[in-house]
């Protein structure tokens, strides 16, 4: 039977919700909700808990007479923003403690357990995750995957520590627990960016890259190796950043300059046309030039280029070869990725990568590129890894009206 998941993420604009299971090689989706909670956020501060857990607790009833679906939330994967993320990896070795000498779960918890017991490298942090990447047994034998099965000793796991503030962690869980939902897994958002980039064979599993999350007033950037996040850095400018530049120069408001925004996009070419656009529901047509217009947005994202460029530096302020790091593939992905000709202008301004493409959500239901990280959370919840969060995980159970599913929607650090 397939496994239902519920994945929820809270952003500075939006609370979204996927629902979905793994199967074949794909992610189907059963169910996506999307709402726009900026009031209640700063950024990736909650400012109004009170507000956020009434919205939260209004997902725990989903019913849709049309698509004849009826969903009961109890329990959700809960993905976390990677602000403030702090990264590094533990080594520890261990004796083989089941009497076969067989490795098995047990042995792998026990390992993990010894590494989440170990102090955090910065104070005021809360650990999330510990996630293996190595497994070593005897003769030298290794493994990226749990080795299950395998006859051995002594076994040897390196793994990646991961850390966030404690403030942070504490908040998100606090609305959701309070709106009567239990978490069984916490995720950090680009390591299911990362799965889902697996599951779409988009990279190869070894492959190194930076991936771009484009959201309304925030860009993150990670540094993903082997499947899993080694840096993490972010800038306070989004596509709602954009939009307001574009209405500073057209003198237009915010929300018609989105709709201008999103309609149009860039175009790296002039176009001597003209864009008529409804500023409100009974007002009439206002006309402006497109290339106008264009070269506003143009010079909004130089300046976005500008700071990217900055922080892709900071991403890889401490490695040697940062020259290496730089020619590195940068995938985009996020809310602002689904901007006509968002991919053009990075490519135009932002030289240095090998290669400049966007995310897929090859999904079966989903088309969005702002799902990118709920999508993922589905995957990694169904996936064993030997993780300390697989540790606890009982994968969501969610309590459906009928069998069979609905018709889905629309589709110093060494050198790298």
């Amino acid at each position: 039977m397939n496994k239902t998941v519920a994945a929820l993420e809270i952003t500075s604009r939006h609370l979204k919700l996927n629902i979905g299971y793994y199967n074949e090689d794909k992610i189907h989706l059963l169910y996506s909700h999307v709402e726009d909670i900026s009031e209640y956020m700063d950024h990736y501060k909650i400012l109004n808990e009170e507000k956020l857990i009434s919205r939260i607790k209004s997902l725990t009833q989903i019913k849709d007479d049309a698509k004849r679906i009826k969903f009961n939330i109890k329990e959700i994967v809960l993905v976390l923003p990677s602000v403030g993320l702090d990264v590094y990896q533990i080594e520890k070795r261990s004796k083989i403690i089941s009497p076969s000498g067989v490795i098995e779960k047990s042995d792998i918890e026990s390992v993990v357990t010894q590494i989440s017991t170990e102090p955090l490298n910065t104070p005021n942090q809360v650990l999330v995750d510990v996630i293996p990447y190595r497994f070593t047994i005897d003769e030298g034998k290794a493994f990226t995957e749990p080795p299950l099965g395998q006859k051995t000793s002594i076994m040897n796991v390196a793994a990646n520590v991961y850390a966030l503030p404690s403030d942070i962690v504490s908040s998100y869980r606090k609305v959701i627990h309070q709106a009567g939902i239990k978490i069984k897994k916490m995720t950090i958002a680009p390591l299911n960016a990362a799965e889902l980039m697996i599951v779409n064979k988009q990279i190869e599993p070894n492959q190194t890259y930076i991936y771009l999350d484009i959201r309304s007033d925030m860009s993150v950037l990670s540094l993903i190796r082997k499947n899993l996040v080694y840096e993490s850095s972010f800038f306070l400018k989004g596509i709602n950043d954009i939009d307001k530049e574009i209405s500073n120069g057209t003198g237009l408001s915010l929300f018609v300059s989105g709709k201008i925004r999103h309609a149009n996009g860039f175009s790296l070419k002039s176009k001597d046309i003209d864009i008529k656009i409804r500023t409100k529901e009974d007002d009439e047509l206002v006309t402006y030039s497109f290339n106008e217009y264009n070269e506003i947005l143009r010079a909004s994202l130089i300046n976005y280029c500008k700071d990217l460029k900055t922080c892709i530096n900071n991403l890889f302020v401490n490695y040697k070869d940062k020259e290496k790091c730089y020619s590195l593939p940068l995938i985009i992905g996020g809310e602002g990725a689904n901007m006509l000709g968002m991919l053009d202008a990075i490519k135009l301004y932002i030289k240095e990568p090998e290669s400049i493409v966007k995310a897929k959500t090859k999904v079966v239901g989903a088309n969005s590129l702002e799902f990118v990280n709920t999508l993922g959370a589905i995957y990694s919840a169904t996936v064993y890894r030997g993780s300390y969060q697989d540790q606890a995980l009982k994968v969501t159970h969610i309590e459906r009206e009928e069998e069979k599913a609905p018709t889905p929607e629309v589709e110093g650090k060494e050198v790298l």
